[in-house]
């Protein structure tokens, strides 16, 4: 459990997701607060780092906690929401015909479902084959894949 408590880090977790998974693992430890504050605070992203350097960070691990959630809630709210920074209109429903037409590559959400509920290709809108095997859709080259890193505890128990 200590060297768990050492390896564990915020990620891109919430503080408050971290310092749950902490205070678990410290309570399994039995430690005293004042031993844990710096396993704590190595553990925070580095964002979280930087805003509590300046920062009276309290008398007991609790404070620290309470003070890290706070700040990391603030960070959160400054953010820019992403689904709020592009806001297109949906496109009318499309028509088989003027599927393949250029401009009209998008299925509204309504003729989405209408596809999937009838088995119907999202690509050219025919019965008897899916998307990925389209006869109609052009060859593309394999998908570039990105693999991200997340930093976690191994599983708590």
């Amino acid at each position: 459990v200590g060297e768990q408590i050492l390896m564990l880090r915020q990620g891109k977790g919430t503080a408050a997701e971290f310092a749950l998974a902490f205070r678990t693992l410290a309570a399994q430890m039995g430690w005293l607060d004042e031993p844990l504050k710096l396993p704590f605070w190595r553990g925070l992203s580095h964002e979280q780092q930087a805003e509590l350097t300046y920062r009276d960070k309290g008398k007991n691990l609790d404070e620290l906690t309470d003070l890290t959630i706070h700040i990391d809630n603030l960070i959160r709210s400054r953010k820019p929401n992403r689904s709020s920074m592009f806001c297109l209109p949906s496109p009318p429903l499309v028509s088989e015909q003027e599927a393949m037409q250029v401009g009209h590559t998008r299925l509204s959400p309504e003729e989405r479902d209408h596809r999937f509920q009838q088995n119907l290709c999202l690509y050219c809108g025919q019965a008897g084959h899916m998307k990925v095997s389209c006869p109609s859709r052009p060859k593309q080259h394999a998908p570039f894949v990105v693999n991200q890193t997340f930093h976690t505890s191994k599983s708590i128990k």
